[in-house]
C-alpha cells in the first residue's frame, strides 16, 4: 500500500472516530454528520479548477482527506 493511500486511510479513520463520539443512531444521522464535517473542513480550491495538470491532488481523494482542499 502506498504511503498516500495509507495516510488517506488513517485520515478517514480519524474522522470516523470523531463521528463515533457523537452517539449518532440512524444511518441518516451518520451520513449527515460526515457530510457536514466535509463541508466545514474541505475548502474549494478555485485556482485548481480546470487545471488538473497543475493541481492533481485537488482532483483526488488525497486532496480531500490530506490537504482539506479540492475541486468537484
Amino acid at each position: 500500500m502506498s504511503a498516500t493511500r495509507e495516510n488517506v486511510r488513517l485520515a478517514i479513520e480519524r474522522i470516523l472516530s470523531l463521528a463515533k463520539r457523537e452517539a449518532l443512531r440512524s444511518d441518516y444521522e451518520k451520513c449527515r454528520w460526515v457530510h457536514n464535517y466535509l463541508v466545514k473542513n474541505v475548502h474549494y480550491q478555485t485556482e485548481a479548477a480546470g487545471q488538473p495538470d497543475q493541481f492533481p491532488e485537488a482532483f483526488g481523494i488525497d486532496g480531500v482527506f490530506l490537504r482539506h482542499s479540492a475541486v468537484c
